[in-house]
């Protein structure tokens, strides 16, 4: 005999784009967190001068630390704090809101779409922090990897939210 948690999981009708939402939103942490380990191993095996480079350039300290050498304002080095442990905080709303996607339950929707949208809104913020000091827009320009995994979180963000803002999704919450 099946526990009851796992028959109303077995028993409710999910949508394939619902299954995959949850299973996507279960599996982003891992690119979010794997992502710049893999990406800094393969640029230190392949290009080791670029890595020395940045190292010259940054060097070991922090966003908030590279901020504040920089003379950036006190807002963005807060900001860079904040968003230093929503990086950390961001992935593991993910895998909360995935499994709770899979159960079909209507806050975790809403859930999910909040923090996205807070995440959208606060990599916006830095972007345009970033470009507003020549130094850090020097040193954004250089680092092409990190763009690609800037917007490429940003477009994945978007894609999500339409889709759970979708009325036919939207219903289907509603309904169980």
């Amino acid at each position: 005999m099946q526990p009851e948690s796992q028959t109303n999981l077995i028993d409710k009708k999910r949508s394939l784009g619902v299954m995959l939402a949850g299973w996507i939103l279960i599996l982003y942490p891992a690119y979010v967190l794997i992502y710049p380990i893999v990406a800094s191993i393969l640029i230190s095996i392949f290009n080791p001068t670029l890595v020395e480079r940045i190292m010259n350039e940054r060097g070991p300290a922090g966003g908030a630390m590279l901020l504040q050498a920089t003379g950036a304002s006190p807002v963005a080095v807060i900001a860079i704090q904040i968003a230093t442990l929503l990086s950390v905080l961001i992935p593991i709303c993910s895998l909360i809101g995935g499994v709770l996607i899979l159960r079909l339950k209507n806050s975790a929707r809403k859930f999910t779409i909040t923090v996205f949208l807070l995440d959208i809104i606060l990599r916006v913020f830095l972007l345009i922090m970033a470009f507003n000091n020549i130094y850090l827009k020097q040193l954004v320009m250089k680092d092409t990897s990190s763009i690609i995994f800037f917007f490429t979180i940003i477009i994945f963000e978007i894609i999500l939210i339409w889709f759970l803002l979708r009325s036919k999704t939207r219903a289907e919450f509603l309904k169980n």
